[in-house]
């Protein structure tokens, strides 16, 4: 019988009637109605002013933050429509909130930001210092009696803080068993997440502490599809702190973290069993804390005790930003998050933020405490059989079909000949990409590497900085210029590039400000050719504290090799060589068969983005893109929005495109893309959900109606918002007119929810079976690979492969003792050297068995249950575990080291909901779960799984192109003379 594998989420149901009340106090009214008076008679003389931008709330909500542990729904008070958010502005649970502080604060903030302000008279700002009048004390009100929506944001928060105050108080006075360890907790400074307090000490051999780390648990309050009860989402991680010297990135902020004793405060703000958190960043040389927040803890009544003694924070910290150890400024403890923010410290040994299969089943200890929580069911793995033609992947295969029609794919490999190691590496990884075509096709693949000249790489890999618009007008022409001298030579015109640059931490690109990769990038698109990055080499130099030499540790060529092929791999990519292996039949768990039908296409619709905070006009930017693949032909197209407009002969209605046409238009100046401006924002989103609908109907119309869509929901809940989770009804087209849904009998909709915020993060999966040797039926734990679990018959759990990693997914954090488990029976009573060759020792199993037995035969059950377990070690430092069985038996298991016994990594979970089927196959809806499922593998240049399908993986990858379209990034001269007003963004580098 085969194993059946059983996933547990860490998703739980909760009676919010446990929890504490909540108090809460309003944002005075006659403060607000003042502001708002004062605003209305500034607009008169500056039309451009908002209500946001005239009440600065965010250094309000960073002051609160950094001095109280209330939860604030203070972001958005500031728009007159919101009175509910000003009623409940602050709340806090189980604590009372003391209004004469929090009137302290609002009075130090008005004076920093108000009394000089410019057009602001001295009466308009003793105006507002009347209206702090009217400040009431906090009301008490029970979760339950909250009159948000329990879809609004506010109330979900509300609830996932409640539940981690719970645990922080339960945990304070008796420590919580997670594994073989006791915690406790503490409330983190971001709202429904708790942290173990205090963080443990990471040292190196010498005992010279190199950082801290503390399990943290974050809550999150979510929805099911067509399910109303609120569900508690856990995602654990691990928070990180550093003890050695760091500076934050240009123009990014460094967090800290503050954590005070319980009797710090003289006036009652929450703050006991919290940390508080601060931005600190760096202007002109100088650490000040973001949003002037320094500035109204400064401004604080002298010896009211509220401030936190910023002074004391900041002299703690020396000028060049070097923290030695855990710092500990007067009462107060602060601590450096270690985050993405920061300058690479030097060899950080911190553990990483992520948590191992092993880990995550402890965590579900944790909850076994409060029987208030009740977990979701079991989902047992689908079987699911899915036939797929063989032979179509070659017959349909792009690579094959540009050897055929003869056409090279010329491909420019610029790396500078100090890196001709990278080089030869790059040559091999090509000639094994044309021998896999061959091997498939009997096809010898033309493709054909052409080197640049060391000037040319050395142009590509050296800095630019992003606003010298001289310099780079001269780098453009002097780029294409010798691009296209080396086209004339070969009489070629080259189709793509691999480019190799210097990494993150190259001193001549200053964190990222000088970092050629984009204006690459756009250059190269003016020419029609696509791009792709290779780091030149991770080659480490490490120096000898005692004699000061340095010594290169080369990169070992496993790592070449894989930076390697992947480079080649995203490079096919962009050339429309991701391949679809045609479904034809999928047999369901019931022995009911789904047959695809003819003439289907699969469908995505996906919106890329330019936020406002990024565009270089402060207006959000939209471009939707809907990509289709034929699943009898493997054809990519996509459609842009507004791409006809570009085409010289317009008769065609649309316009698709290749994945490499797509991405030189988008990198373009010429495409007009959707803005979201303030009063034309509704508008603008009409138009898309137009587009959407016109070419959906015509694909339905053209595919005998046969169309499956795949959508991913936060993506595009803005556009289509009664596709989301709340509003989305089964087998409904919320986006369509009544008149006209006859066209879309035939359409299948799959939702994918992939956001780790709102899909569970954690799991555990377990196998069942019946064991021989106890001949009962046992659970034990499992490894995930691409499996596909049911929630109900519209709800699946789409697992991914991603491979092994460097870490085994059977490692432990939490759980020091805990490696690797491997059992085999037959090695009790025999002295067998090649099954024992890696074993410590060379010892038999059975001497292993008796060593273990002479240290105790107390027994030690593998699992989540260690209350009465004891871990044992041999001579070699190989941990043993045994389980007593219920005939007198003993079973033992073996933990071997990691580099021995590796499993694929498991990865985060999607969702998928079959939100539409035609009627006559509603019974099918696994059938489409499990197609949508392998789309995730559908890829011929990725070995494991994608985090998406790649129907809509092919389209998110577009938005790099899409962002080389705005403004900032600079061009040349004769670009300027026609820069339109509609351009915009400093791109996001990755």
């Amino acid at each position: 019988m085969s194993d059946k594998k059983i996933l547990q989420e860490l998703i739980y149901s909760f009676d919010i009637k446990e929890t504490l009340p909540i108090w809460y106090t309003s944002f005075p009214e006659e403060l607000f109605n003042n502001l708002n008076q004062i605003y209305q008679k500034i607009k008169k003389k500056n039309r451009r002013a908002t209500g946001e931008n005239f009440i600065p709330v965010a250094s309000l909500n960073d002051t609160i933050r950094a001095s109280s542990g209330v939860l604030s729904t203070g972001r958005g008070i500031a728009k007159e429509e919101n009175e509910i958010l000003r009623q409940y502005w602050l709340m806090s649970n189980g604590e009372p909130i003391d209004s004469e502080s929090i009137k302290l604060v609002l009075l130090s903030w008005l004076s920093v930001e108000f009394s000089n302000r410019e057009n602001f008279s001295d009466e308009d700002y003793e105006l507002l210092q009347e209206g702090l009048e009217s400040i009431e004390p906090s009301q008490k009100i029970n979760l339950i009696d909250l009159p948000f929506e329990k879809n609004s944001l506010s109330w979900k928060l509300a609830v996932a803080d409640a539940i981690a105050v719970k645990i922080v108080n339960y945990s304070q006075n008796e420590p919580i068993l997670i594994g073989r360890e006791k915690y406790k907790f503490i409330k983190s400074p971001n709202p429904g997440e708790i942290q173990e307090w205090p963080p443990k000490p990471q040292q190196l051999k010498n005992s010279q502490l190199k950082g801290l780390s503390s399990l943290c648990l974050n809550f999150k309050v979510g929805f099911r599809y067509f399910d109303s009860t609120p569900k508690i989402y856990i995602h654990p991680s691990i928070r990180r702190y550093i003890t050695e010297p760091f500076e934050p990135k240009y123009n990014c902020a460094a967090s800290l973290h503050i954590q005070a004793p319980a009797n710090y405060w003289k006036k009652t703000l929450p703050f006991n069993r919290s940390l508080q958190a601060v931005s600190l960043i760096k202007r002109d040389g100088e650490y000040i804390f973001r949003n002037k927040v320094l500035d109204v803890l400064n401004g604080l009544e002298e010896g009211n005790n509220l401030t936190p003694e910023p002074d004391k924070i900041i002299s703690a910290i020396p000028q060049h930003g070097i923290i030695p150890e855990q710092l500990n400024a007067g009462n107060l403890t602060v601590l450096v998050l270690k985050t993405t923010t920061l300058l690479k410290p030097t060899r950080m040994e911190i553990p990483k933020e992520g948590l191992f299969s092993h880990d995550k089943r402890l965590i579900f200890d944790l909850f076994k405490k409060f029987p208030e929580f009740e977990p979701t069911n079991s989902l047992s793995e689908c079987d699911v059989k899915v036939s797929r033609n063989k032979n179509h992947l070659t017959e349909v295969n792009p690579l094959r079909q540009f050897a055929q029609q003869n056409k090279s794919i010329n491909i420019l490999v610029s790396i500078p000949e100090q890196f001709n190691r990278l080089y030869k590496k790059v040559e091999k990884g090509f000639d094994e990409l044309k021998n896999e075509v061959y091997k498939e096709s009997q096809v010898k693949l033309p493709i054909n590497i052409i080197r640049a000249s060391e000037d040319l790489a050395n142009i590509f890999v050296s800095s630019c900085q992003q606003n010298d618009k001289e310099k780079i007008s001269s780098r453009e022409t002097e780029i294409m210029e010798m691009i296209k001298a080396v086209e004339n030579e070969y009489n070629c015109s080259f189709d793509c590039a691999l480019i190799a640059i210097q990494g993150a931490d190259y001193p001549e690109y200053k964190n990222g400000r000088n970092d050629p990769k984009t204006i690459n990038t756009k250059i190269l698109s003016k020419l029609d050719i696509v791009s792709q990055f290779i780091v030149t080499s991770y080659d480490e130099i490490r120096r000898n504290k005692k004699t000061g030499e340095e010594k290169i540790i080369e990169e070992k060529d496993v790592q070449i090799v894989s930076r390697v092929n992947n480079a080649i791999s995203d490079l096919m990519r962009q050339l429309d060589i991701p391949c679809h292996k045609k479904f034809e039949i999928v047999k369901l768990t019931n022995q009911e068969v789904l047959n695809a039908p003819e003439n289907l296409l699969i469908v995505s619709f996906f919106v890329l983005r330019i936020t406002g905070k990024t565009a270089s006009n402060n207006v959000a930017k939209l471009m939707p893109v809907i990509t289709q693949i034929n699943n009898d032909t493997g054809k990519i197209s996509l459609l842009l929005m507004n791409a006809n407009k570009n085409k010289k002969d317009n008769q065609d209605n649309t316009n698709w495109l290749s994945v490499k046409e797509a991405q030189i238009l988008l990198a373009s100046d010429d495409l007009e893309y959707v803005e979201l401006k303030d009063n034309q924002k509704e508008k603008a989103l009409q138009k898309v959900r137009t587009f959407f609908v016109e070419n959906l109907k015509n694909l339905c119309e053209n595919s005998s109606k046969n169309v499956l869509l795949v959508v991913q929901e936060d993506n595009i809940r803005q556009v289509i918002p009664n596709l989301s989770t709340e509003k989305c009804c089964l087998d409904e087209l919320p986006f369509v007119p009544t008149g006209s849904k006859s066209v879309f009998d035939n359409l299948r909709i799959v939702i994918v929810k992939s956001s780790t915020q709102e899909v569970s993060t954690a799991y555990k999966i377990w196998k069942e079976k019946r064991n021989p040797i106890i001949i009962d039926r046992e659970l034990y734990p499992g490894y995930a690979s691409a499996e596909l679990y049911p929630v109900n018959n519209f709800i699946y759990i789409s697992l991914g492969d991603r491979g092994v990693v460097q870490h085994n997914a059977n490692f432990s954090k939490l759980d020091d003792s805990f490696k690797e488990v491997k059992y085999d029976e037959t090695w009790k009573d025999e002295n067998d050297q090649k099954k024992l060759k890696n074993y410590p020792g060379s010892k038999s199993w059975k001497e292993v068995i008796d060593n273990l037995e002479k240290y105790s035969s107390e027994p030690y059950k593998m699992g989540t249950d260690y209350a009465n377990g004891c871990k044992y070690q041999t001579d070699k430092v190989v941990l043993i575990s045994a389980q007593k069985i219920k005939d007198g038996k003993t079973i033992y298991y073996e933990q071997l080291p990691n580099k021995w016994s590796q499993r694929p990594h498991q990865g985060t979970p999607v969702e998928l909901i079959v939100q539409k089927v035609p009627t006559d196959e509603s019974h099918l809806r696994e059938g489409w779960a499990r197609v949508v499922h392998e789309l995730r593998s559908d890829s011929i240049q990725y070995e494991y799984s994608l985090k998406v399908p790649i129907i809509l993986d092919i389209p998110r990858k577009l938005v790099d192109y899409f962002r080389l379209s705005d403004a900032n990034i600079v061009r040349s001269d004769s670009d300027y003379q026609h820069q339109q007003e509609t351009n915009g963004v400093t791109p996001e580098l990755d």
